[in-house]
């Protein structure tokens, strides 16, 4: 039997690799009956908890602040919060049930062109040495917008894109609070970036829209305070959208830290890009909830979508909110489908070194995508004691759960998952990006992307590297990454076959650097 935070010999994991698919087919694949037919499961409402405060906005141009030089003096960033009131500094792992590691099945070609991959935001040119990067991206029509702790990094989309400026978050936002954990989006309708900032020095969230297509044309700038007693933390914000509405969850904790409940909220596009006041009640939700994206550029269906993956009960929670981009909107529970999973079970093991990384909890980490009736989404979990990458589909009719699992070997360590769907419902090009360890090959911290075709359907896969990391010996690996799907031609490919990516890496000398890539599958 191999010690707890061990890694299993080879041998050992070739036995269990071999019961997973029978094993995700009985705990997963099951369906439960349609939300619209006469046996199907009656909506459950979400209560509304409160309402948010709004300041009036005001606007700024990143032309007209100061670029980051690295040397400003910020906060440091203070670990995501779990529910139990740990962080990720601190957390030591949960215990469970583990699921074994598949078979490698059919060897599918992933995205067959990296086009372009090159270096982003680095720590010695961020606004601050924050630890970890958390790097967000956000492919628009011109340019790529980059967060990471506590910076924000233009490009072009030139080939090959360069770099354009730097500006610390704090100045784009105006002000000296606490930030952290920036999460970015672009608006493929309506042609926006969209922002948004956890402030840790009082309970409010930062959101910032860009006025134009382009980054440099102005953005406005809105202050959204819950109704928390002083101290509360508004953590780990994750946005979404539908063609009319952007759509916010977060987790909140009290100033000891105690969970005290997650919540979900949506502001009309048209209030936000127009520089307009608004005002929006927030709905209870579960824990880790996070609000879905469409793919494409047109949405026909009314409502917003939410997911959350939940290991104690088992179920992926399955939220509607109606009219989110009108006064009116309200939210129920439409579906808990079961989905039987193990959280990360123990640390990222590093080779070189005895110092481990974060895998974070269980948690869907990256907007959740629509395509048509199916919302694909992933996280990580629990593969026969390893950290590993679970990613799949859920179908908003019947609410049918069909996942995978994603690694890169035997006695890897997978981790940091983010997923984009392009196309139409049913025939999607899927994209995930991930990063892993590899201690039995020596591997050290390095990032894949991997793709299935239309029409492939859901399949493990081996992906290409994008790049090495360094053995480190540093404890935070990040809680983000992103693929920002690209509604734009690239070269030869036509619109919606490529996608952007973005990953951290660290530098021998411990400092952390990210890297972006686009990718396609032509």
């Amino acid at each position: 039997m191999n010690r707890p935070g061990a890694n299993p010999p080879a041998h050992s994991r070739t036995i269990v690799l071999m019961i997973v698919t029978a094993l995700m087919t009985v705990l997963v694949g099951g369906a439960v009956p349609s939300a619209s037919g006469q046996a199907g499961p009656t909506p459950i409402s979400m209560p509304r908890v409160g309402t948010l405060q709004v300041s009036a906005p005001r606007s700024v141009r990143l032309q007209d602040l100061p670029q980051a030089t690295g040397h400003e003096k910020q906060k440091p960033n203070r670990g995501t919060l779990r529910r139990d009131g740990s962080s990720s500094d601190s957390w030591k792992g949960s215990n469970g049930p583990t699921v074994a590691k598949p078979p490698v099945r059919k060897t599918l070609t992933p995205p067959s062109i990296i086009k372009r991959n090159f270096a982003g935001v680095s720590q010695s040119i961020a606004s601050c040495s924050c630890q970890p990067p958390d790097p967000n991206l956000a492919a628009g029509a011109s340019h790529i917008v980059e967060t990471t702790n506590l910076t924000m990094g233009v490009y072009s989309k030139d080939n090959p894109p360069h770099f354009l400026r730097n500006t610390a978050l704090s100045a784009l936002l105006g002000t000296s609070d606490g930030l952290s954990d920036p999460h970015i989006i672009w608006d493929a309708n309506w042609q926006r970036f969209v922002l948004v900032v956890t402030d840790t020095s009082t309970p409010k969230l930062w959101i910032a829209v860009s006025k134009t297509p382009g980054p440099f044309n102005g953005w406005w700038i809105y202050q959204v305070g819950f109704p928390l007693p002083a101290g509360s933390v508004v953590d780990y914000p994750m946005m979404g959208q539908t063609q009319d509405a952007i759509t916010f969850t977060s987790n909140n904790f009290d100033a000891t830290p105690v969970y005290t409940g997650s919540t979900a909220f949506a502001v009309a596009k048209a209030q936000l890009y127009n520089g307009l006041g608004f005002s929006s009640g927030l709905f209870g939700v579960a824990f880790g909830t996070a609000p879905t994206q469409v793919a494409g550029l047109s949405n026909a269906d009314p409502n917003a979508y939410f997911l959350a993956a939940d290991d104690a009960s088992n179920v992926l929670h399955v939220y509607a909110m109606t009219n989110p981009a009108f006064g009116n909107r309200s939210m129920s529970q439409i579906g808990a489908p079961a989905y039987s999973f193990a959280a990360p079970s123990r640390r990222i093991n590093q080779p070189g070194t005895s110092v481990t990384l974060d895998p974070l909890d269980g948690r869907i980490v990256w907007p959740p995508m629509v395509s048509g009736i199916e919302i694909w989404f992933t996280h990580g979990i629990s593969i026969g004691g390893f950290p590993g990458v679970a990613w799949g589909k859920v179908t908003d009719d019947t609410f049918a759960v069909t996942t995978s699992t994603a690694f890169h070997s035997a006695t890897s360590d997978d981790f940091n998952p983010s997923l984009a769907v392009n196309g139409a419902g049913g025939n999607p090009a899927v994209y995930l990006n991930w990063a892993y360890t590899d201690s039995a090959a020596s591997k050290p911290t390095t990032a894949v992307v991997s793709g299935v075709s239309p029409g492939d359907g859901v399949q493990h896969l081996t992906g290409a590297d994008l790049f090495t990391g360094s053995i480190t010996n540093q404890t935070r690996f990040g809680d983000y990454s992103s693929v920002s799907p690209s509604p734009f031609p690239s070269g030869a490919c036509p619109a919606g076959s490529t996608a952007w990516t973005a990953q951290q890496v660290f530098n021998p000398d411990g400092t952390w650097a990210t890297r972006l890539a686009d990718i396609g599958f032509c």
